[in-house]
């Protein structure tokens, strides 16, 4: 099938006196299929390993007359009879589609009060909405149909292949506001940030016409439940700090706090045992309800000036979220009140230096991050569809630390129109408490000790700016035993991008970009499930063009 993603940004500005007005839209719509993921052997034998074009063979076998589907009350020859009951009836594209459809809005203010007093604050709203539909097996579907319908609950026996749909969609509305006001040496900004974020769910099979997944989908004929809730997430950050200068302005400070509250709830049904559990009704539609907050969460960053050209730079952090992966922890339908989990903490530290010299500019920084209380994804192979899903497990503390290289080089002997640039990191991450059978000092999965990137630009006149980069990404493991490895691979990118003033009668307010993804489209997996053999390969060449208009 094809894939079709459209993209549209508008801004507006409008500045009057010391003051200004904008207005911004981000809309995002699209449709594409999924692509399997499958062990790196599959993609070894087949790159282009993909589901079906067409129903395979062995995937019809008639189930006989098996549900009074015309309701005259009867199981008879005059009743609809399920055929597309083989297991590999799944196999086939159809029915393996996401569709996503947001839009995002925001306005925003900003005004002088005095010469030392600036407000700005930007409000903003975005609806989103999408779905996303896996197929399900007859057998599978027939297991849960009939827990459900001993349940009373009022579904349909399958036809065949199931529609699996999952809606997603909500609301998220919000504002920051933000005062800086000059005080002789010193600059103070103080504000906070307020949102409501709502997200609804629901995942069920739906019947089709026919029982084949080139059917037509049956809205009113639901062979079994799974999902149908809403969940909230209430947001309030505040901060406060203060940069200013010391021993004669060579020490530069940033000192200040923030504390963050999020209140999160979670209605409706979470899982099969809210609707069924052992053909018994389940626990009903659920409440659940959590509190995160950190009331004092501590920033401060120091950057001393040696000479003219030459930096040393300190930082220190600590952060604070909502746990990873919130909704897929508590939508897990259990009985009791299960213990929450707790929010994520993060304690970050640096320490570099950083030179800017005529041609050339660079800078080494040593990092150090513990997190605690951090929730690692995990996965779980779906029977209804052969393919992983991500679960979250509690690992208890990990660090990550390492250091990072970067500069850009720009030779005078091309005239500045040519230049360099690159960035290299070593990062280790790691267990600090073990868990399961993982032992501290297991590392992370899907963190590879080395990446580096490069590339070289060319701008030899206002309106030509041409790019060529490359991307190597180390080895990792998918599993914290570090028994199942993705290779290291070297990707590269390239870009045209053409605007501004020209002598050719192109309108100057206006760009065209021309991009090339996996230049020399390298054959090679890039993504692991974590603790599964199961992965996805890197995408083929691509090519994209892009017009953007200013006015």
């Amino acid at each position: 099938g094809t894939i079709d993603r459209e993209h549209i940004e508008a801004k507006a500005l409008y500045e009057f006196g010391d003051s200004y007005i904008q207005a911004t839209y981000v809309a995002n719509d699209f449709f594409d299929y999924d692509s399997p993921s499958a062990p790196a052997s599959t993609f070894a034998s087949d790159y282009y390993y993909s589901y079906a074009d067409s129903i395979p063979e062995g995937c019809i076998s008639s189930a006989g007359n098996v549900y009074d589907y015309n309701g005259d009350g009867s199981i008879d020859d005059d009743d609809f009879t399920p055929v597309f009951t083989g297991s590999n009836c799944t196999s086939y594209y159809e029915d393996r589609i996401n569709i996503r459809d947001d839009k995002l809005y925001s306005l925003g203010f900003g005004t002088y009060f005095s010469e030392d007093i600036k407000l700005d604050v930007t409000a903003y709203y975005e609806d989103k909405d999408g779905y996303g539909v896996s197929p399900d097996s007859y057998s599978n579907t027939l297991g849960i149909y009939t827990r459900q319908a001993a349940a009373g609950l009022d579904v349909v026996h399958p036809r065949g292949v199931q529609y699996g749909l999952s809606t997603v969609g909500g609301e998220r509305e919000g504002i920051v506001a933000g005062l800086t006001w000059y005080m002789g040496d010193h600059k103070i900004e103080f504000g906070g940030w307020i949102e409501d974020d709502t997200y609804n769910r629901t995942q069920a099979r739906l019947n089709k016409t026919g029982g084949s997944a080139d059917g037509d989908v049956i809205m009113d004929e639901v062979a079994y439940y799974r999902r149908n809730y809403t969940a909230v997430r209430d947001t309030t950050q505040l901060y406060v700090k203060d940069n200013f200068s010391m021993m004669d302005d060579n020490l530069m400070l940033e000192v200040g706090f923030k504390s963050l509250s999020i209140d999160y709830s979670l209605d409706g049904y979470r899982d099969y045992a809210d609707y069924e559990i052992d053909s018994q009704p389940g626990y009903g539609p659920q409440s659940v309800e959590a509190e995160y907050s950190d009331n004092f969460l501590p920033m401060v960053g120091a950057v001393y000036r040696l000479n003219d050209s030459d930096q040393i730079f300190a930082s220190f952090a600590q952060n604070y979220a909502l746990p990873a992966g919130t909704d897929d922890i508590f939508d897990n339908a259990v009985g009791f009140d299960a213990p929450d989990p707790k929010g994520e903490e993060a304690d970050n530290y640096e320490f570099g230096f950083r030179t800017n010299r005529e041609t050339y500019n660079g800078a080494i920084a040593l990092f150090y991050t513990r997190f605690d209380n951090r929730l690692i994804a995990s996965s779980v192979m779906n029977p209804a569809t052969g393919q992983p899903e991500a679960f979250y497990v509690n690992a208890g503390a990990s660090k990550a630390y390492g250091v990072e290289l970067s500069g850009v080089f720009q030779p005078e002997v091309f005239d500045r129109e040519l230049y360099f640039n690159a960035n290299l990191s070593y990062k280790k991450a790691e267990l600090v408490d073990g868990f399961g059978s993982n032992p501290a000092g297991s590392q992370l999965p899907d963190s590879p000790e080395w990446l580096m990137t490069g590339g070289v630009t060319y701008e030899p006149t206002e309106w030509l700016v041409a790019n060529f980069s490359a991307k190597y990404t180390g080895k990792r493991y998918t599993d914290f035993a570090e028994s199942i490895e993705l290779d290291s691979y070297l990707v590269a990118q390239a870009y045209v991008d053409i605007g501004g003033p020209n002598n050719f009668g192109m309108p100057e307010n206006m760009r065209l970009r021309f991009n090339i993804d996996n230049v020399f489209d390298k054959e090679v997996m890039s993504f692991g499930f974590t603790g599964s053999t199961f992965g996805r390969p890197l995408s083929p060449r691509t090519f994209q063009a892009t017009l953007t208009v200013d006015f």
